[in-house]
């Protein structure tokens, strides 16, 4: 009896310590979701987010470019040894929002990663705010047409016929040639039409 729960120690201590250990994913696509959700057990709202992103990533929703780029960034992530929640949790939940709202997901999916590789390129000393304050920002973004979404102070969203996510001077920002913008704080709300300019998400 002693040895057997000696043996399940062991186990659970080995597969706690793969867990922090765990350096890079797999290339192939079937080891990564596998070692993704892995990675992400522990916690209901992070595994529940690997559960619908598992669905979306076997449903063929993304091309194999884009699952290489996927893989790629996971890797990149765990190289400045971000974790589970909140960074993890916020790229899959963007991820499995890019597919499920945008119409031109193909595009807003290669703006969304050229701009989360100029902040990872640029990160130093695991100093990865700004990464996730993009990550924060485009979950809301794609799914809910937010460029800001406060409960205490002011909510700002965006609905334009087009814009451009990219990188400029390896800073990440949003262009509108026009946009109307909807400002709502609790009861109160104003409308801005026609407007233009530039958003700065990581900011």
């Amino acid at each position: 009896m002693i040895r057997t729960l000696l043996i399940l120690v062991g186990c659970a201590f080995l597969t706690n310590l793969h867990a922090q250990r765990l350096d890079s994913f797999p290339s192939n696509p079937t080891g990564f979701i596998t070692e993704l959700e892995t990675f992400l057990a522990g916690r209901d709202v992070v595994e529940k987010a690997a559960k619908d992103f598992r669905d979306v990533w076997q449903g063929g929703q993304y091309t194999p470019e884009e699952q290489e780029r996927i893989i790629g960034t996971a890797n990149a992530m765990l190289a400045q040894r971000m974790t589970p929640s909140p960074y993890f949790f916020e790229y899959i939940t963007t991820l499995t929002n890019i597919k499920g709202v945008s119409a031109d997901g193909l595009d807003r999916f290669a703006q969304f990663h050229d701009a989360l590789d100029a902040l990872l390129v640029d990160a130093e000393d695991r100093r990865n705010k700004p990464f996730l304050e993009l990550l924060k920002m485009s979950n809301a973004f794609f799914n809910q047409n937010a460029l800001r979404a406060s409960g205490a102070s002011v909510s700002w969203y965006a609905s334009a016929p087009d814009y451009t996510l990219r990188v400029v001077d390896g800073v990440p920002v949003i262009e509108y040639e026009t946009v109307d913008l909807l400002a709502v704080r609790k009861t109160d709300s104003i409308n801005i039409r026609g407007a233009s300019g530039v958003f700065y998400p990581a900011e």
